[in-house]
């Protein structure tokens, strides 16, 4: 490595002197020595002059678990004499990590909306809810039908279901 930035020696506790002057895959006692880096940069980057968007997942003993995103540029210098190789490093773990969160979160939020359906259909209870911001309300085929509606029925509103709603309770609903 000819050089690094800053934030290069704070991400992965390194200083210049363990950083300038020796090969990446020497770095932190050959923590960089990652199979799937070395074959990025010596045989994917020799033939093409970049490459965009890497990802790699390793686990460095200073600093844990990480993804990093890799991009790469060739460039040459003294009238071709001189090959050097631009790599820029971004640290996404983070939002690795919070896109796994919301995926698990999704899951887990799909299986409690189909028990909660299986537990609705077999009780022969009818749900809803409504989309405080657009008044939108969904409603089961049952609901539907419990409340005179054709279940076929799309966008039903606040609206629809105030309508049903006996008189002397609409005064409950409105208030906040």
């Amino acid at each position: 490595m000819r050089s690094a930035n800053e934030s290069f020696f704070q991400t992965f506790k390194v200083n210049r002197e363990q950083t300038e002057g020796h090969f990446l895959y020497e770095l932190g006692n050959g923590q960089w020595d990652i199979p799937k880096l070395r074959t990025l940069l010596t045989e994917i980057l020799p033939r093409s002059t970049s490459f965009k968007n890497f990802e790699i997942e390793h686990t460095f003993p200073t600093i844990g678990h990480k993804v990093l995103l890799l991009n790469a540029h060739k460039l040459i210098q003294d009238a071709g004499k001189t090959e050097l190789v631009l790599l820029a490093i971004e640290d996404i773990t983070d939002s690795v990590v919070a896109r796994k969160e919301i995926e698990e979160s999704e899951a887990k939020l799909q299986e409690t909306v189909s028990n909660l359906k299986i537990a609705t259909d077999s009780a022969n209870i009818g749900i809803w809810s409504l989309d405080v911001k657009t008044q939108k309300l969904e409603w089961s085929a049952l609901h539907k039908r419990l409340w005179g509606y054709d279940e076929h029925q799309q966008n039903l509103m606040y609206e629809d279901w105030y309508k049903v709603i006996l008189s002397e309770d609409r005064e409950n609903t409105q208030k906040k």
